[in-house]
């Protein structure tokens, strides 16, 4: 019973989502691409009344430096984005507050690391 008391008024009440989107293939990794999903996941947390959201970008080739970028700007309050490159286990997010905290709370470079590791055996 204290233990519910104490999460009802410690824990946040809100709803929030973690978004994996992998690209089907290499001519789909663009910018472009990115922006489509990038709105509809907007849209999703508008209609979902999301709190905020991450989305993680797959693709199993190198992106392009225009799609890079706009990952590494991407500064939206509500969404944090990174994308990751399988081949290269290449990792690069946003820089905002929840783009930041994506990849310290999910200690995604250790993941990314020991699946490099584990690749290169």
């Amino acid at each position: 019973m204290l233990s519910r008391f104490i999460s009802y008024f410690l824990m946040p009440n809100y709803s929030v989502a973690f978004i994996v989107y992998p690209f089907s293939n290499s001519s789909e990794v663009s910018r472009a691409s990115a922006l489509n999903v990038i709105e509809s996941i907007r849209d999703e947390i508008r209609d979902r009344d999301l709190k905020w959201a991450w989305l993680l970008l797959l693709t199993e080739v190198e992106p392009p430096k225009s799609l890079v970028n706009l990952v590494q700007r991407f500064d939206l309050k509500e969404l944090g984005v990174a994308l990751l490159d399988t081949q290269t286990w290449g990792l690069h997010y946003s820089n905002s507050h929840i783009g930041r905290s994506f990849v310290r709370q999910l200690a995604i470079h250790k993941l990314v690391s020991k699946f490099a590791k584990d690749k290169t055996r």
